[in-house]
């Protein structure tokens, strides 16, 4: 492999890591998106669902397991 072939692969080969780099990144970024909407969805049940229960015993309905 002579100079330029050499310098040519590297410099592809480097921009291609950077390329799926920046890809794996905004992977990443969508997915803790994902997750942090998750996140408020399930405390937002819990709440809801703690809210329930909390109803029940001011009532006097007894509490579900």
């Amino acid at each position: 492999m002579d100079l330029q072939t050499y310098k040519k692969l590297k410099q592809e080969t480097g921009e291609a890591i950077v390329a799926f780099g920046e890809s794996s990144l905004s992977e990443l970024a969508a997915l803790e998106r994902e997750a942090a909407v998750l996140e408020k969805e399930f405390v937002t049940e819990l709440e809801g669902i703690k809210a329930e229960e909390l109803l029940k015993k001011i009532n006097g309905a007894p509490a579900s397991e």
